[in-house]
């Protein structure tokens, strides 16, 4: 094979964990090229993967202590994919979490001293999900630990191994963490408490799922402590997330993306157009309680910015074209299913903030 071991390392780094087992056995170039790419498991753009955790697991090791992403896939299809199978079959707890949770959990963290970014989604990673054990396992073995993403199918049994202990556990174990994603976990204020208290540094927080024990005091503290946080996506389930809530989250300095939760009212777009003046994009579509009086005041507010901004909102809250303040318009997503209301404002030299 004539390829330079960059590209073909870069080419393998696309391929899933069992893909990359069966080229060990090609070459001795293709060996090594796989080698050169186990540090990096990245299969979240797989729409279907048929690794095993065995597979996962040669991977880890081959990268001897190199790992710096470990990646399951999370796409609509494998999720799908993996639901049938289970409906079919059936699978029981103790499976789902068999490299995750008590001794097993201990040892996969002693083979990733390095990673940096860690994506689990239980429903479709071979590995099995979070759990607290991982967790404690992690904030002792990988000091490194910047961007964490976990979810679970909602009201899993899976679901209930990870919460409050071992959110708290990983915060004060991995204090760099940078990008944080929980997706349907079992977990309250004083969740958001030990990450106000331990990583100040957090830029990035996603909360999905339904949940009653999160509330505004939890948001208020959180980002009170985190001042550099730039994006704020908040499940519109959480009901317990008002206005007081969205007021502290609008004080943030450096606020560029935001949803809203169903709970939100105009006080809070009173808020952010008050004060986050450099919000570039705001989901408002599974909020109840706008009016259309309330978007069109955050509208003229938003209207003297320089920068582009994109403001989702619902449908019954869409202005007509002809209502809209000077350089707002109505995108033509507008018509797509799910999509709402999509207002558009014009960015410096006429381009537009579509990075939603």
């Amino acid at each position: 094979m004539d390829l330079p071991p960059h590209l073909l390392a870069g080419i393998i780094c696309h391929l899933s964990a069992r893909d990359r087992m069966s080229c060990l056995r090609v070459s001795q170039q293709m060996h090594e090229a796989v080698v050169q790419s186990c540090p990096q498991l990245d299969c979240t753009a797989f729409q279907q993967d048929h690794s095993t955790a065995s597979d996962w697991v040669k991977c880890i090791n081959l990268a001897r202590g190199a790992c710096n992403t470990l990646c399951s896939s999370r796409s609509d299809g494998a999720r799908r994919i993996c639901s049938d199978m289970r409906f079919a079959q059936g699978v029981r707890c103790d499976m789902s979490v068999r490299y995750t949770r008590g001794l097993g959990a201990l040892a996969l963290a002693t083979l990733l001293p390095n990673l940096r970014r860690l994506c689990l989604d239980e429903r479709t990673c071979p590995l099995g999900g979070m759990t607290n054990d991982l967790a404690r396992a992690l904030a002792s073995k990988c000091k490194q630990l910047t961007v964490v993403s976990v979810a679970f199918a909602p009201h899993s049994v899976p679901g209930e191994l990870f919460n409050d202990q071992g959110l708290i556990v990983l915060s004060e174990g991995c204090p760099r963490l940078a990008s944080l994603s929980l997706g349907n976990c079992c977990i309250a204020d004083r969740s958001l408490f030990a990450v106000a208290a331990n990583c100040k540094g957090l830029v990035e927080l996603r909360l999905s799922g339904y949940s009653e024990r999160i509330t505004d005091v939890g948001i208020q503290v959180l980002t009170a402590s985190c001042s550099s946080l730039h994006t704020m996506w908040l499940s519109s389930k959480l009901c317990k997330v008002t206005d007081a809530g969205i007021a502290g989250v609008a004080s943030l300095p450096h606020l560029q993306r935001l949803k809203l939760t169903a709970a939100a009212t105009d006080a809070s777009l009173d808020s952010l157009g008050a004060h986050s003046l450099s919000l570039r994009v705001l989901d408002a579509r599974k909020t109840t309680l706008l009016t259309a009086a309330g978007v069109a005041r955050v509208l003229a507010t938003w209207s003297r910015l320089d920068q582009g901004v994109v403001v989702l909102v619902p449908d019954r809250c869409r202005p007509l074209p002809e209502e809209l303040p000077g350089g707002w318009t109505l995108s033509e997503r507008c018509g797509r299913r799910g999509a709402g209301g999509v207002l558009v404002k014009a960015g410096p030299m006429g381009a537009l903030c579509e990075a939603w």
